[in-house]
């Protein structure tokens, strides 16, 4: 407990499930061309308060640190080392967590990304995120104060009170 995941990060993606055909559906991510992918957490999903066919999903991300390698490395090379760079900063700092914010029309097959919220100072170790209406803002959670270290696993491990910081981000 206290500790991330630190294999590639990124291959993460949304889904939506029928259940009356019971199938599953991997949406397309349109206009959402991170380098460091989609490594979602928690989500929530917000009708339109002007087209009932429109949702706007808000997903946690749990992305790796951003790691910048020269760009004239072959290209199976670089994605190697970018991929064990971030590895090792995600273990070592933990990962760089944002909200991503995406439309979706009822019928789609794709999801379009609007925006990425993030602050190194606030969003720091994000768990769940509660949107408004239309993309115009969210609530979200940092249920521990320390994205890593002996400090993260001793609160994680010790603390008898739950502690849940509790902020809103706007538009």
């Amino acid at each position: 407990m206290g500790t991330h995941n630190t294999s590639v990060a990124g291959t993460g993606y949304i889904a939506i499930y029928d259940p009356f055909s019971e199938k599953v559906t991997k949406l397309t991510a349109k206009g959402f061309d991170s380098p460091r992918g989609l490594s979602p957490g928690g989500m929530d999903v917000v009708p339109s308060t002007h087209n009932p066919d429109e949702l706007t999903i808000y997903v946690i991300n749990m992305r790796p640190p951003f790691v910048d390698l020269d760009p004239d490395l072959p290209p199976g090379i670089r994605e190697a080392k970018r991929d064990e760079i971030a590895s090792a900063r995600t273990k070592a700092e933990g990962p760089d967590p944002s909200i991503e914010v995406f439309r979706y029309f009822l019928g789609g097959d794709s999801i379009q990304h609007v925006a990425t919220w993030t602050d190194d100072k606030v969003v720091i170790s994000p768990n769940d995120v509660v949107g408004l209406p239309d993309g115009k803002g969210a609530w979200f959670t940092n249920p521990v104060p320390y994205r890593t270290g002996i400090v993260r696993v001793t609160f994680l491990n010790c603390s008898r009170q739950p502690l849940m910081l509790i902020h809103l981000c706007l538009k």
